[in-house]
């Protein structure tokens, strides 16, 4: 099976522009980001607080919709053929706060860290943060979220 190709935008890596690049979250968003950055020579690092680079097309959305297979794939080729290094397991935060998806991570690294060490920080973190609506009852044991039904499901 062929993977979510990001060779498309480029045919070879290019020149080195000497400019890294931090993106936070390894799901749709982020790793087109990086495809489209590593074409343009940056070299690109990925902190992601989920097992292994996908975001919601692996853990989320149903397989009829997105074959898991695929993502991995896409994925594997922009660490391989583009030397994008992904950091799994881990949290980017400043500040200590509880978010869902937390009993992913293994480590957290703090964003003033990265902004240091890297040209450019891009957050690209989808949708973790799920409102409530605030009627009584909304914070019951058994109440899932959206994202904690959807990751139950699949």
């Amino acid at each position: 099976m062929r993977g979510i190709k990001f060779s498309f935008l480029c045919r070879e890596k290019p020149n080195p522009t000497g400019k890294r690049v931090a993106i936070i979250g390894a799901g749709p968003a982020g790793l087109t980001a990086a495809g489209y950055l590593v074409c343009r020579g940056h070299d690109v690092d990925i902190y992601d607080k989920m097992p292994e680079p996908g975001g919601l097309m692996l853990f989320v959305i149903p397989e009829f919709r997105i074959p898991v297979e695929r993502v991995r794939l896409g994925a594997k080729e922009l660490e391989e053929e583009f030397e994008v290094t992904y950091y799994p397991r881990t949290k980017v935060m400043e500040d200590e706060r509880e978010d869902e998806g937390d009993e992913f991570y293994e480590r957290v690294v703090r964003l003033s860290e990265l902004r240091e060490n890297y040209d450019a920080v891009l957050i690209a973190t989808g949708i973790w943060n799920v409102r409530r609506i605030g009627i009584p009852g909304d914070d019951l044991e058994g109440i899932l979220s959206p994202l904690e039904l959807l990751f139950w499901i699949k």
